[in-house]
């Protein structure tokens, strides 16, 4: 019985500071999202090449290409002007870093929702579940839209 006290006790714990379990939630989540990202390959997706190449379009004032998914090249523009690499490899690899930055954004989202239908602790373990989901973790490394999608989604939901 003293293993099981201990997990209550443990639990109790993680539930009564859920900004310090969010917190590490979202470091965890982080880290992994770091740790699979293929910095040295160009891209796994090609449509994560289209909307760089858009992107670079947009941030050079030409719109002659606009198309019906012109938001995610749109902010990705804006910080394309801010940066000015040398080679399409750069703005690769801060397209990766602005969709996982998104993706992990989405994870406090995720819990203030959690926490409005099910109890904390659920909540905090839903959160969990979203942070380490391998579908959205290869969205987010492969800089696709899905991320920006999935924030958007989760604040009006919300």
């Amino acid at each position: 019985m003293s293993y099981l006290t201990a997990i209550d006790t443990g639990i109790e714990k993680i539930i009564s500071k859920p900004l310090i379990s969010i917190t590490c939630i979202i470091l965890i989540g982080f880290l992994i999202r770091i740790y699979f990202t293929p910095w040295n390959l160009p891209t796994n997706s090609f449509d994560s090449i289209i909307l760089m190449i858009e992107a670079l379009e947009y941030s050079n004032g030409d719109f002659s290409g606009w198309s019906n998914r012109f938001l995610w090249p749109l902010v990705l523009s804006a910080f394309y002007l801010i940066f000015n690499f040398e080679n399409n490899f750069d703005y690769m690899n801060l397209l990766r870093i602005l969709s996982i930055t998104i993706s992990v954004s989405t994870i406090p989202v995720v819990y203030f929702i959690a926490k409005k239908y099910v109890d904390i602790k659920y909540a905090i373990l839903a959160t969990l579940f979203f942070a380490i989901e391998p579908n959205l973790i290869e969205n987010s490394i492969f800089g696709m839209t899905e991320p920006l999608f999935i924030l958007l989604g989760s604040i009006s939901f919300y």
